[in-house]
């Protein structure tokens, strides 16, 4: 059984961890604004340039934890922005991928140019980026596994 010691100290972690991931959020949002892009937008263009291959809307769903149509609707909206386009599957007809047009590189590359979360990743020292680096890698990966499992899947 877990003592109120472990409890509390899982509650500060928590509560730490949120208001440092909100904060943070908050400043990337405050500077992508200043580039007519939204959190979700700089996601969608990160993840289309960083894939080995176009991306699905589908990839796109899971790597956003988003629901498949949330991320139909959002890339409607980038496509008419001119930031993606949806090209045919060669191999599978009825699949898209989505790849960036000029519009959405030159958005990626401007959003790479943002400083503020640098600024304040640069508080930790390369070895503690690494070892915050490797602890979260470790609760991605639990968490992924508890909703593998089905105990709290975020959607269907």
């Amino acid at each position: 059984m877990e003592s109120s010691g472990a409890r509390q100290g899982y509650g500060r972690f928590w509560s730490t961890f949120n208001q440092a991931y909100w904060a943070m959020i908050r400043v990337a949002e405050q500077e992508l604004r200043t580039l007519d892009l939204t959190m979700i937008q700089a996601a969608v263009l990160y993840w289309v340039k960083t894939s080995k291959s176009p991306p699905t809307p589908a990839d796109l769903s899971r790597l956003l934890f988003r629901r498949p149509h949330t991320v139909l609707d959002l890339l409607g909206r980038m496509e008419k922005q001119g930031l993606v386009k949806r090209t045919r599957d060669p191999k599978r007809k009825n699949v898209s991928r989505i790849v960036l047009t000029r519009k959405g590189e030159e958005a990626f590359k401007r959003q790479k140019e943002v400083r503020g979360i640098a600024g304040i990743l640069s508080e930790l020292t390369p070895e503690e980026g690494e070892t915050v680096l490797a602890a979260l890698e470790k609760l991605r990966k639990r968490a992924m596994e508890e909703l593998k499992s089905g105990l709290s899947a975020p959607y269907g």
